[in-house]
């Protein structure tokens, strides 16, 4: 089947309601959608499917800006994020992930895990679906460390450029690093301390002082690393590569900014812990003391205890020891002062990086007004 009666054939699914459901294209503990409008819209498209109902186009307004689409293929979600327009704080429209473990049992295979690989293919001709529908042409797909250390990994994207129309830039782990960097920074330009961005099968880090990325490094540690890596308690290695990132105590009585979806889930559940009045992870801000306080309570929790854990979404209830033992490290070795979790990362950094200087010297909250 060529790729147009592919995107014809997902296009008449949502127009039936088939894949408006987590249920119909993905198992629901997999898939998170959380799509919303924040600008109004002119006129509907003009669909090229008869009864066809897709998201209204985002570029129906000739005075608006061009949308673009980041799609971030990780180690273990893939996710599409639609954004108003690459400019100096982007408005997300459209925001889902599946959770894809596409690096599961990497260490020992050396390839990408076939069910993943499968759920990923599946994940992505849905996202070039839906970016036809909503009229976005500008589409950044990058991969990073599972695709990017797979000895198939070439093969997947490859494919996927075929099958779905979707070309993919395979980052490495030094560019993951900075553009990590830089998504904290576009939020807040003046950041001190060290940004941490904690994947399925990596933790890239940087050191950020007025403004600036001064060191980066990425190690090859994570959740799933740990889930099919020693089970002695070590970490799969954690602590060998900590001990050689020996600038982390350059942060120390600064901010720990932790990025990644692992660590907002962590977030959400000390916020039910202490009675938080919001539910917004980003830009949530605890002292240290309180996240090892935390941290030490939630390393006693039972695998049961944590998968009951109130507002813990139980697809990420297995990465949670890992980014659990991971943030206690990375607090004691950086002697930090406080954590600050935050939503913008690798993606907004991706859109940061293309915008002219001037524009990037624009102060973040002014420019959103």
């Amino acid at each position: 089947m060529s790729i147009p009666a592919r995107r014809c054939a997902i296009l008449l699914r949502i127009g039936c309601g088939q894949l408006n459901s987590a249920r119909k294209q993905a198992p629901s503990e997999l898939r998170d959608n959380d799509s919303f409008t924040r600008f109004p819209i002119q006129r509907r498209p003009q669909l090229s499917i008869p009864g066809a109902i897709a998201p209204t186009s985002l570029a129906q307004d000739t005075d608006a800006k061009t949308p673009v689409a980041v799609i971030d293929i990780g180690s273990n979600s893939v996710r599409l994020v639609v954004y108003d327009a690459a400019k100096r704080a982007p408005v997300p429209v459209f925001n889902e992930k599946v959770l894809c473990g596409l690096g599961r049992g990497l260490d020992s295979t050396g390839r990408l895990n076939p069910e993943g690989v499968k759920l990923a293919h599946s994940s992505l001709h849905r996202f070039a679906a839906l970016t036809e529908a909503m009229g976005v042409t500008d589409i950044n797909a990058f991969a990073t460390a599972a695709v990017r250390e797979a000895g198939d990994g070439p093969d997947f994207t490859a494919a996927v450029e075929r099958d779905c129309g979707i070309s993919v830039r395979i980052i490495s782990g030094e560019e993951e690093a900075r553009l990590s960097a830089l998504g904290v920074l576009a939020e807040i330009p003046q950041a001190r301390g060290f940004m941490g961005d904690l994947g399925g099968a990596s933790l890239e880090i940087a050191h950020l002082q007025g403004g600036k990325n001064l060191k980066q490094a990425t190690l090859p540690i994570g959740p799933l690393r740990m889930a099919c890596g020693p089970s002695d308690g070590s970490g799969g290695g954690m602590e060998d590569h900590l001990a050689r990132t020996t600038w982390l105590q350059s942060a120390r009585g600064e901010t720990f900014y932790a990025v990644g979806g692992a660590w907002r889930s962590w977030a959400r559940m000390h916020m039910r812990h202490v009675d938080y009045p919001l539910s917004i992870a980003h830009h949530y801000e605890i002292s240290a003391a309180s996240a090892l306080e935390f941290a030490g309570k939630i390393a006693l929790l039972t695998p049961d205890a944590l998968s009951g854990f109130v507002g813990l979404a139980e697809a990420r209830a297995a990465s949670i020891p890992f980014a659990n033992m991971l943030l206690n490290r990375l607090i004691e070795e950086s002697a930090v002062s406080c954590v600050l979790f935050s939503a913008y990362g690798v993606r907004e950094g991706s859109i940061f990086d293309r915008l002219p200087d001037f524009v990037k010297a624009q102060d973040p909250l002014i420019a959103a007004c």
